[in-house]
């Protein structure tokens, strides 16, 4: 069969496939080939088969047509993943560079584990993109000035899926490890002077969690952005300044509803379950003092030993009610010498909220959903710490005591980042300090039970 217009112009071709296509008269095979990108100005190849006659002619597609064409393309998964671009990204460096007494006159070998150590670190990065994305849109859902029930939920969910990828590259670190220290020896030189340290990443996911640039120890006594390119820098920077899931908490907690509507001063004249947890807190430690004088049977040692506990019990709380007082023991400076760290970082009135939401979520329903958040942020964090000691336990097993490739003090330095200036959440982390047994534990729990839309706390 003879094609009716292979002399026609193009205008001509489009309209009778788009007849032929409603019509279904014509039983010739059709194959449409489109440019994923087609657009106006872009041609595409549009074939049409009729028996043994073949007509191809470049077609110049209007937006519609285009778009139109798009939704019907056929996807292959080696070029939906873009699997051969991926695959080349490995080029290691002991592939084209000479290793003076390691290679043959002949010119480079490859280090043969040196594939291994760049496949491992470009899965951390693809990892660490989507802990981003997720880390991003919980800050969203969370910093909103308004949130509802189900996007705490998403927003937690979220979260834990950035726990689940730290707690994953954890697992590519052991991987790691199986590559014996004398065979990264055989390459290790030619990675200088980049570091694991360059990871830009990695230090806007520090600083998205909440990370605060001034608990930073130094690098080399320079500033950590000293050592990155001009663009890593500016992203960093601009991930100082956006809002992070610390602030976005804080925020969020700020607007719990169990605590007046007012803050603290409506709190104390309101009939409020945080005003309920202030006189459950002094009648229990007032019965715990009574109950330690009263004690004939032990000895005035053990009493003044139980005195003191009780003091210190006594400080707590009161830190906790008192705003003065959390504002004084915040301020406290750091003994080493480094920029002071507050041994409490949170505000108060978003402190007092997580300890209402982990003392009395299992009294109230409203509160499971804050509860399960802030688990999941607690889980984030210490995910994030346990990466931390997995990748500096792995490093001295691989170079010892020997310098980063970066000139940092290797392992000593990772070493030093496992302190509590790093732990972000380290407040939500104190919480059962100030939690009470269940007999001392209020039991007004009705009157934040019927709030409508507790969870999002809108």
């Amino acid at each position: 069969m003879s094609c009716p217009f292979a002399n026609s112009n193009v205008t001509q071709l489009q309209s009778y496939l788009a007849a032929s296509a409603i019509s279904q008269e014509e039983p010739a095979a059709q194959t449409y080939a489109f440019d994923g990108d087609a657009n106006i100005d872009s041609a595409a190849t549009t074939v049409v088969s009729f028996g043994e006659t073949m007509v191809s002619e470049p077609v110049v597609m209007d937006p519609a047509t285009a778009a139109a064409a798009d939704q019907h393309k056929v996807v292959y998964y080696s070029d939906y993943l873009r699997v051969p671009e991926l695959l080349d990204l490995v080029h290691p460096e002991s592939r084209t560079r000479v290793r003076p007494g390691l290679d043959p006159a002949g010119g480079p070998v490859e280090a043969h584990d040196e594939h291994l150590f760049i496949v491992v670190h470009q899965a951390h990065e693809l990892w660490f993109k989507q802990a981003l994305h997720d880390l991003r849109s919980a800050i969203d859902i969370i910093g909103a000035p308004t949130t509802s029930a189900a996007g705490l939920t998403l927003a937690t969910r979220r979260i834990n899926r950035c726990r689940g990828i730290m707690d994953l590259c954890i697992t590519k670190l052991n991987i790691l490890k199986s590559m014996d220290p004398l065979e990264f020896l055989e390459f290790r030189d030619l990675l200088m002077p980049a570091s694991g340290f360059q990871s830009a990443q990695f230090r806007i996911l520090e600083n998205l969690t909440g990370l605060n640039p001034l608990d930073r120890l130094d690098y080399q006594r320079e500033s950590y952005l000293h050592y990155f390119s001009d663009d890593d820098r500016k992203r960093i920077i601009q991930s100082e300044q956006d809002l992070n899931l610390f602030q976005a908490l804080n925020k969020w907690l700020e607007r719990c509803p169990a605590l007046g509507p007012d803050g603290d001063q409506a709190a104390s004249q309101t009939d409020t379950l945080w005003n309920s947890y202030e006189q459950s807190v002094h009648s229990m430690l007032t019965q715990q003092r009574k109950t330690i004088l009263d004690d004939k049977k032990i000895s005035d040692e053990h009493r003044e030993h139980l005195l003191t506990s009780l003091k210190a019990s006594e400080d707590y709380f009161k830190m906790l009610i008192d705003a003065d007082e959390y504002a004084s023991v915040s301020a406290r400076s750091d003994a080493t010498g480094l920029p002071a760290t507050p041994i409490y970082t949170m505000t108060h009135r978003a402190l007092k909220a997580a300890v209402l939401v982990k003392m009395f979520y299992p009294r109230v329903d409203q509160l499971s959903a804050p509860h399960q958040l802030l688990n999941a942020i607690v889980e984030l964090d210490m995910s994030i710490t346990r990466w931390r000691f997995s990748h500096s336990q792995m490093v001295q097993m691989m170079i010892g005591s020997r310098p980063g490739t970066g000139g940092s003090s290797g392992y000593q330095y990772l070493r030093s980042t496992l302190n509590e200036r790093y732990a972000t959440f380290k407040d939500l982390v104190r919480i059962p300090t100030f939690m009470l047994t269940p007999d001392w534990a209020p039991s007004n729990v009705a009157s934040v039970a019927g709030l409508t839309n507790f969870a999002g706390w809108a």
